[in-house]
């Protein structure tokens, strides 16, 4: 926005040129269109998140999308954004060009990378006793994680059902995009939901910035702490100690 936007009392103040974006549209909801409940939600999600002493924020790049790709990165951090894991991942099937053209991960940076055999040990220390792993697309993440382990341990159900159970329960709130969309707060007529955003998005709104490359997964865990982070400081609901 060319000259930005200021918050008075419990409305923001909109710009002229805030409307016309994106943006503008969201704040003038949240002011006037009684929008406040999904603001309400995603701090109030973001700040029990941060209150687990054990949260862990992880994020994946993987070979592609569907239901036989597989992680070919995996990175997390703790609440300080220190990492706790960071490695590539030898995967047992191909990276498309679609994912490298995202990522930029190739078959030749993977080929000395260990193999999920291997990182599965260390995805298990890190996720280990208190933790509470959470992730931008939580379903996406953890359903990946546990394709990848799927892959490599086909016959050692004992290893599937202990990452399955790190990972955590699916039906507790783990997904920091879920929380942003309500945020953010463009609502979908359509699908009847707040609408997704992608974390790009979310950091440039929350004012996080991005260390490293976007895309790899270390960048895009700390990155993803950080705007939940700004969710949870959000003034007009009280002070934080986020």
């Amino acid at each position: 926005m060319a000259w930005g936007r200021f918050r008075l009392g419990l409305i923001y103040l909109i710009t002229p040129l805030d409307l016309g974006t994106e943006w503008g549209w969201v704040l003038l909801r949240r002011n006037f269109l009684n929008n406040d409940s999904g603001i309400d939600q995603a701090v109030k999600l973001a700040r029990e998140m941060l209150s687990r002493p054990g949260l862990v924020v992880f994020d994946t790049e993987t070979t592609g999308l569907s239901d036989t790709d597989e992680v070919v990165e995996i990175a997390a951090v703790n609440l300080k954004g220190e990492a706790v894991l960071d490695t590539l991942v030898q995967p047992t099937c191909p990276v498309s060009a679609e994912a490298v053209a995202i990522h930029g991960i190739s078959a030749e940076m993977l080929a000395d990378a260990p193999t999920m055999g291997k990182v599965v040990y260390s995805l298990m220390d890190a996720f280990k006793g208190n933790a509470f792993p959470v992730s931008y697309n939580f379903n996406f993440d953890r359903q990946m994680v546990v394709q990848s382990v799927r892959a490599s341990f086909r016959h050692n159900t004992y290893i599937i059902k202990s990452i399955e159970r790190l990972l955590g329960d699916q039906r507790q709130w783990r997904c920091i995009m879920e929380t942003y969309a309500r945020y953010h707060g463009a609502w979908s007529e359509r699908h009847g939901s707040y609408t997704w955003q992608r974390l790009e998005v979310a950091a440039r709104e929350c004012q996080v910035e991005v260390e490293g490359d976007p895309h790899r997964a270390l960048t895009d865990a700390k990155t993803a702490l950080g705007v939940l982070r700004y969710m949870a400081r959000e003034a007009r609901y009280g002070e934080s100690n986020i």
